[in-house]
């Protein structure tokens, strides 16, 4: 999720896979992360902050045997809560790196257009 900085280290929230047998429904959680650079869906995960609670099946037997609950989605849960408003850049190595070439290739450009560049 854009601007999302939970992680498994910091929080009582749980991390949760993208859907891997439903496309339809993994590409409807890719859309509403709002990321521009690469998410590969097959390691990524988002946090519960980004769902209702009626999202998640309740574990009658947790409680019961002493054990902690584990958040499990139900099947069709999307995130709905705490999404980005816009599409939001991610600068990572990668895109800077990319948007540094973007730069450098334009300010050659202009170089090479400018009727001194040969004095």
């Amino acid at each position: 999720m854009a601007n999302c900085t939970n992680s498994q280290r910091n929080g009582s929230h749980s991390l949760h896979a993208f859907p891997k047998k439903n496309k339809n429904l993994a590409q409807e959680w890719l859309v509403k992360c709002k990321r521009q650079d690469f998410v590969n869906i097959r390691n990524a995960r988002i946090c519960s902050e980004h769902f209702t609670p009626e999202d998640f099946e309740v574990d009658f037997r947790a409680p019961l045997m002493g054990w902690n609950a584990r958040k499990k989605l139900k099947q069709g849960s999307t995130p709905s809560q705490n999404l980005p408003s816009g599409r939001v850049e991610v600068l990572t190595e990668r895109n800077q790196r990319a948007q540094k070439r973007r730069h450098d290739e334009a300010i050659k450009e202009l170089i090479s257009k400018c009727p001194w560049q040969g004095y």
